[in-house]
């Protein structure tokens, strides 16, 4: 038998390059999407919920990397931007807050000019470009640009949502 002090074991530095970075692992991408969709559901709720506590319009768009979150005369939208290598490492999270309409397609009949959609222009009042963070799931973090504090998900689904209920509050003043 072989004395445990004599054999190599897989947490040895010689070893640890050979093993990828826990963000360009596959692991990785599972935990992204939880992420992503802990980050849009907990918008999507606090969206939902504003509407119907003050009587506001919501349309709400999901797919697995992008969210668009129509709140009256305001939205915001996340999405997930992979580069040809499918890392995470690699990825990048935009997300925006805008003043004006963005999910506002309606029904388009080619045939009936008249019922095509009215568009316009939305701006964007804040944004930020973050990238993952993490030697684990239970490490996750969204570091932004600026190289601020890293947000976990929910700490970013609360910022949002603050700049979105300031832009929305800016809105009614206006109106």
């Amino acid at each position: 038998m072989q004395d445990k002090d004599d054999s190599e074991s897989m947490e040895h530095p010689r070893f640890a390059s050979d093993r990828p970075l826990y963000l360009a692992s596959h692991r990785s991408l599972a935990a992204c999407q939880r992420e992503l969709t802990r980050l849009t559901s907990t918008l999507s709720a606090e969206v939902e919920a504003i509407a119907d506590r003050e009587g506001e319009t919501s349309t709400i768009r999901r797919t697995p990397d992008r969210c668009i979150l129509q709140l009256g005369p305001v939205a915001i939208t996340v999405a997930w931007l992979r580069t040809t290598v499918d890392s995470v490492a690699d990825g990048q999270l935009l997300v925006m807050v805008w003043r004006g309409t963005i999910a506002g397609r309606g029904k388009f009949t080619p045939e009936r000019p008249s019922t095509m959609p009215v568009s316009g222009s939305a701006t964007i009042e804040w944004q930020d470009t973050l990238s993952a963070e993490a030697t684990s799931e239970e490490t996750w973090l969204w570091r932004g640009e600026n190289g601020a504090k890293g947000l976990t998900s929910d700490a970013l689904a609360e910022l949002c949502m603050s700049k979105l209920r300031t832009l929305l509050d800016s809105c009614r003043k206006a109106a």
